[in-house]
């Protein structure tokens, strides 16, 4: 078996937050149940459900029903200083899975703490900032595997790779929104 993980590093998003909002204590992670969300916390966060970054502590939060989602959102200003969503493409309600984009552009819009993401979904209606992994490095490194495959190694002699480059991006919109400063 070969392939290429995809897996954000969540410890890193953490800092950056910690660097954008240095006063923030309480940091809220956020994932939809998901297979994905549930591997990021095995991987990088090695089954805690809090982590602590600096002086910010973290919570490991599954809300995979609308509802649920809807209410640590809506409520998450009382105990936290940012949202990191991790997962959120699987979250459902009585007639079926919530379109990511709704449920993003509803979190960023309800939030009363900023929201980042480990997807490019950063933007007016979107989150504040993501951390994402560069697409062409992690096609790189497909290729790389595709090619060898192709010259006739079988798949199961190919290691299982992780792509680390990541990209940072800020949304201006929302940085004013909140009133944050970028660190030098």
């Amino acid at each position: 078996m070969t392939g290429i993980l995809e897996r954000v590093p969540v410890v890193q998003l953490l800092r950056v937050v910690t660097e954008t909002l240095p006063d923030s204590r309480n940091i809220l992670i956020l994932s939809d149940g998901s297979t994905s969300g549930l591997g990021q916390k095995e991987t990088q966060l090695h089954q805690s459900d809090t982590i602590k970054v600096g002086r910010a502590s973290s919570n490991f939060v599954e809300r995979s029903t609308w509802a649920g989602w809807q209410s640590i959102v809506e409520t998450a200003h009382q105990q936290y200083d940012a949202i990191i969503m991790i997962g959120y493409h699987s979250v459902h309600d009585d007639n079926g899975v919530i379109d990511y984009m709704t449920n993003i552009r509803w979190t960023a819009k309800h939030s009363k703490v900023p929201v980042f993401s480990i997807q490019n979904h950063v933007g007016p209606e979107l989150a504040v900032g993501a951390l994402v992994l560069d697409g062409v490095a992690h096609g790189k490194r497909a290729a790389v595997i595709a090619q060898a495959i192709l010259d006739g190694t079988r798949p199961a002699l190919i290691a299982v790779q992780q792509e680390d480059k990541t990209k940072l991006m800020f949304s201006q919109h929302n940085l004013a929104r909140y009133g944050i400063k970028l660190p030098e």
